[in-house]
Parts: structure tokens; sequence; C-alpha cells
């Protein structure tokens, strides 16, 4: 027995638009590139840690931020 969860439309069709906006290239050098997402990522991490570190001290942000990283691994090995 399967599950179904009916998805809106209009959140599939924005999440399409979100990916083909995402997925453009910024910069490249031979097989190096950097898209959209790549920044986005990076100034999430950088607005994580720098929260933890203002709210909580260097041991929460060194915290969040080797959490972050980890996450990061398990979404790029396991999908």
């Amino acid at each position: 027995m399967k599950i179904r969860i009916p998805i809106p439309r209009w959140l599939w069709r924005l999440s399409d638009r979100f990916g083909d906006w995402a997925n453009v290239t910024l910069w490249q050098r031979g097989r190096l590139e950097l898209r959209r997402v790549d920044v986005l990522v990076a100034i999430a991490f950088v607005f994580g840690v720098g929260y933890h570190f203002a709210m909580s001290g260097w041991y929460q942000a060194l915290l969040s931020g080797v959490l972050f990283v980890f996450l990061l691994m398990i979404r790029f090995w396991m999908f």
C-alpha cells in the first residue's frame, strides 16, 4: 500500500521554477562550475554559523557549521 500525498499544482510549478532559476551556471572553468544554488548554500552556511555565534558563542557556531556540512554530505551521498 502506497501513501499518496497530494501536492498542489501551484507548489509543483513553483518548485520547478526555482530549480530552473537556481541551476544556472554563473562561472565555469574547465570542469569546475559555480551555480546560483551554490551561492545560496554558502550564504545559508555563513548566516547559520553567524547566528549561532552571536546567540551562543563559538562552540555552538562550530557545532552548527559541522552539522551543516554533515547534512550536505548526507544530501549528496544519499540523493
